[in-house]
């Protein structure tokens, strides 16, 4: 049966935490929940970024005390559908909706219910020369 949720927040601090929390990196590589992870990806990043840590650290790091690091989505995924398809119908949603912004996802699997959270910076990529890593913020 399949199962409906969505939880949006908005981070304001301390954005790389959570990235490092939906990968299960850093101090929660070898906690309970790691077993859940089931696969993760990050896209539109800039090109000064070495990986979606970098980046996000970054953002953390030179974004104005207060201002928005990243908003947060999770939502279910159908359960009926096999993980393949899953990873589709996200790719398809986070390109659709989001193409104009870096994000970072990941689906999990726990107790039969799989989730994707996923965050997005609110930074957007239009036709304007690329910022360097200090200037982007």
């Amino acid at each position: 049966m399949a199962q409906y949720r969505l939880s949006a927040k908005v981070y304001n601090k301390a954005i790389s935490k959570r990235i490092d929390y939906i990968n299960r990196e850093g101090k929660y590589k070898y906690g309970t929940k790691s077993e859940d992870f089931l696969t993760g990806w990050s896209d539109n990043l800039p090109s000064w970024a070495a990986n979606e840590r970098d980046f996000w650290h970054t953002i953390e790091k030179l974004e104005k005390p207060g201002q928005v690091q990243a908003r947060g989505l999770q939502l279910n995924l159908p359960v009926e559908l096999p993980m393949k398809e899953q990873v589709k119908i996200t790719k398809q949603f986070l390109d659709e909706c989001f193409k104009n912004h870096a994000y970072t996802l990941a689906i999990h699997k726990r107790a039969g219910n799989p989730h994707v959270h996923f965050y997005v910076c609110e930074r957007l990529i239009d036709d304007r020369p690329e910022p360097d890593r200090n200037s982007y913020c």
